[in-house]
This record gives C-alpha cells, sequence and structure tokens, in this order.
C-alpha cells in the first residue's frame, strides 16, 4: 500500500515526505532560535469559519467565534511552512478559486474535481500522521471526516439543484480551511519536521 501510495503522491508532483524529515534534535535547536507560527489574526476569518470551528471543536475556536470578522481571507493563511503539506494546500486553493470564479465553465465538474482533492489530500495526510505516529491524528481525522461529508452533501446539494447554497459553501471555505491550516495541519507540519514539542 505504502508503496502505492508514495507513486500515487510522485505522480501528482508531491516529493515524498522523507525528503523533509529532519533529524528532531537539529530541529529543536533551529526552534530556539526562530519564532513558531501562530494563528491567523482573528480578523481574517469569517464569522461562519469561526463557527465552524467551534463545531469541529478547535481550542482557540471561542475566540475565534467572537471576532467580529470580514469573509475574505488571505491565500497565504494557509500555508504551513512545509513544501508536501503547502503543495496540497496550493492546488486545493486552485481548485476553489476556479469554483468561486464566476467566467468558469462547468461548476458541477470543479465541484467535482475539489471533492476528489479533498479524499486524496486528506488520505495522504492520514498516511503521513499514521507513518510518524502523530499523537493528535484521531482529533485531525475527525476534522478531515467533518470536511468530506460536508463537501459530500455540497454534491447533493447541487445534484438537487441548490446551486446558490453550494455556491455559499464554496464560498466560505477557505476561511474554514484557514482555521484547519493553522489548528491541525501547522502543528502536523511541526511534527513531522521534528520540531520540539
Amino acid at each position: 500500500m505504502q508503496a502505492g501510495a508514495a507513486a500515487g503522491a510522485s505522480s501528482i508532483g508531491i516529493e515524498p515526505l522523507s525528503r523533509y524529515l529532519v533529524p528532531r534534535a537539529r530541529l529543536r535547536r533551529a526552534a530556539r532560535t526562530r519564532p513558531m507560527m501562530g494563528l491567523p489574526p482573528a480578523c481574517a476569518v469569517s464569522r461562519w469559519a469561526s463557527r465552524a470551528a467551534l463545531a469541529c471543536g478547535y481550542p482557540d475556536a471561542r475566540r475565534l467565534a467572537m471576532a467580529v470578522a470580514p469573509t475574505h481571507v488571505r491565500h497565504d493563511d494557509i500555508f504551513v511552512g512545509f513544501k508536501p503539506i503547502d503543495d496540497l494546500h496550493r492546488e486545493f486553493q486552485a481548485i476553489l478559486d476556479a469554483l468561486n470564479d464566476p467566467r468558469e465553465g462547468d461548476y458541477g465538474e470543479d465541484l467535482l474535481a475539489l471533492h476528489e482533492h479533498l479524499l486524496r489530500h486528506c488520505a495522504l495526510e492520514e498516511q503521513w500522521m499514521l507513518q510518524e505516529n502523530y499523537e493528535h491524528y484521531a482529533r485531525h481525522k475527525r476534522a478531515h471526516e467533518r470536511l468530506l461529508e460536508s463537501i459530500s452533501d455540497a454534491r447533493r446539494r447541487f445534484d438537487g439543484g441548490d446551486i446558490d447554497g453550494v455556491r455559499r459553501y464554496c464560498a466560505d471555505l477557505m476561511s474554514w480551511f484557514a482555521i484547519h491550516a493553522q489548528e491541525e495541519d501547522a502543528p502536523l507540519a511541526d511534527w513531522l519536521r521534528g520540531a520540539p514539542r
């Protein structure tokens, strides 16, 4: 299974994870001299995403839910400084941008591409978490399950004709994803890099 997964990863332009693993002792020394990444500012997160974060049980979600925030999120909020994860996030961003562009031709096709990407995206991250015995695997996997259920629901609504509801979902998805990237993927990236905990 791992050989097939590794082959699948390289065929989409994502390098093997092992290339980015660094001895933990070396990273502990580096971490003492460099600040760690934090949450995006509350003003960068929409109210919808804050409520979604609260529902997903993110630890800092109450502060985010209380914030008065615009619905626009900067795209760089989804990057965590770890190339394999950032490559997945870059692909997610491109697909979501196509979905949110009213000039795009086939909305259903783009929605399917997003669903397929998220299935692969979550599977790769979960494979890495298991491979490296990530301590928060169960919590992160639950967040992925909720995300995958929400995109499945969006596709069912699209098939049922609720195009406006699906467009609103896709417009708000980047805000949710920014929270997920900082609350779940950034700590995972630190773990995979071997940063001290």
